[in-house]
């Protein structure tokens, strides 16, 4: 393991340079600092010695950047910004559970999970300000990586190099049809009495989302396994306008029970359960590797798993939770 050299500028020197690189004046930011203007000039003649490069050029009407010292300032407010932020989180730890929380979701998790939990997580932690962002899991990674959100559930495990991953919960992936669509016996809780094989899914027109999607390439993984490939005649990362296609009979689909509820309470869809092989899809709740969990955040993660447990109970859901 390489040993950490001790920085050659402050972390002081840097926040008055960035004031510097702001009020382009040594007069103008020395006030605004507080400081005495020598002090100010000492301060970034020291940098400009310990860094071998010229950060600034004086002049009669202020001072000006240097291409170096343009970089400097950037890479300045990035360092200050970043410092402020692990001290917050560093803080938060020693605290009682506070701040903003924000989390990433699939439309078919949203539409269960989403209001109980931010209603349940606002009534016991007023404190902790938690947002929910619809996306499918490349985006949410990717929102993830670069600080945008803090969790989210996808439905692949991440890389373990970049991301912390645990499995949430399992469910199973139904063959989604109109009720006139289906030449089966469809029972009165909307599931058909007969399950359909895996290899008639290549057989029939099915919507899909796009590959960016975890759970289309987890299912394609599934059954190519077999192989078997789906017969995908439309892409669509909608969930509500893939679910309206096969409403109106123009395709089928592969989703999950809790996708279709209201249309399964409705009479306008119907499952039909897949065998040979039957299709397990597992969500993961993932956050980044190299970003220390708060204690708004571990919280939201446990109250995760106790909405979802009740949610599963009172809307009758075949959901293993993990």
């Amino acid at each position: 393991m390489n040993r950490l050299r001790p920085p050659q500028v402050e972390l002081r020197q840097l926040y008055y340079f960035l004031t510097l690189s702001r009020h382009r004046s040594i007069s103008a930011a020395a006030n605004a600092l507080g400081i005495a203007q020598p002090s100010l000039s000492a301060c970034i003649s020291n940098m400009e010695s310990r860094l071998d490069l010229q950060l600034v050029v004086r002049g009669s009407g202020g001072i000006r950047l240097t291409q170096a010292g343009d970089a400097l300032a950037c890479y300045a407010a990035e360092v200050i910004e970043n410092t402020e932020t692990a001290l917050d989180r560093i803080r938060e730890m020693g605290t009682e559970a506070r701040g903003a929380v924000s989390l990433g979701m699939p439309p078919s998790l949203s539409s269960i999970l989403g209001v109980p939990l931010i209603e349940t997580v606002h009534n016991e932690h007023p404190s902790v300000h938690l947002t929910i962002v619809e996306a499918l899991d490349g985006t949410t990674l990717e929102w993830i990586r670069s600080g945008q959100l803090d969790l989210g559930c996808v439905y692949e495990p991440p890389d373990p190099l970049e991301f912390v991953s645990k499995p949430l919960f399992k469910e199973d992936i139904f063959f989604a049809t109109a009720p006139d669509n289906w030449t089966g016996e469809i029972g009165p809780d909307g599931f058909a009495t007969q399950p359909i094989e895996a290899s008639r899914l290549q057989e029939l027109p099915v919507a899909m989302p796009r590959l960016a999607h975890g759970s289309r390439r987890m299912i394609e993984k599934a059954i190519r396994k077999h192989g078997i490939r789906l017969n995908v005649v439309t892409e669509i990362d909608s969930l509500l306008q893939m679910v309206e296609m096969v409403e109106r009979a123009s395709c089928y689909s592969l989703v999950p029970q809790k996708a279709v509820l209201s249309q399964l309470a409705a009479g306008t869809v119907a499952l039909v359960p897949i065998v040979g092989p039957g299709i397990l899809q597992t969500t993961f709740l993932a956050r980044k590797l190299s970003h220390p969990s708060t204690r708004a955040a571990t919280l939201v993660e446990d109250r995760i798993v106790t909405v979802l447990r009740d949610v599963i109970t009172r809307r009758k859901l075949d959901i293993e939770v993990l």
